[in-house]
């Protein structure tokens, strides 16, 4: 377990999804987006264990922030740990990157 682990939050209905709710993407050097899922694990053979980001292809894969402020957090974290290489960005649902089919 590391400290990013956290409750996979339900998804939220549209009638219930804020219109200023955050997630987490990136994009990688080839190009393709993923989708931050809220669960980190360990992984990799004895000593030298590494941590992974649990992720999706789809905005509705995401785990969703209610605030601004949270999902920022969580990215910091994340790429401070150098989680896949790409830097993790907090963007509003409402972002043309969230295809506006999270919630």
């Amino acid at each position: 377990m590391t400290q990013l682990d956290q409750k996979k939050s339900e998804h939220l209905t549209p009638a219930d999804c804020p219109d200023d709710a955050f997630i987490l993407t990136k994009i990688s050097k080839s190009g393709r987006q993923y989708f931050y899922m809220g669960e980190t694990s360990e992984e990799g053979p004895g000593e030298r264990p590494f941590i992974v980001a649990k992720t999706g292809y789809l905005p509705g894969d995401a785990v969703v922030f209610p605030t601004d402020n949270a999902a920022q957090a969580i990215a910091a974290s994340l790429n401070i740990l150098g989680i896949g290489g790409a830097p993790w960005l907090a963007i509003p649902l409402s972002d043309p990157l969230a295809n506006s089919g999270t919630c």
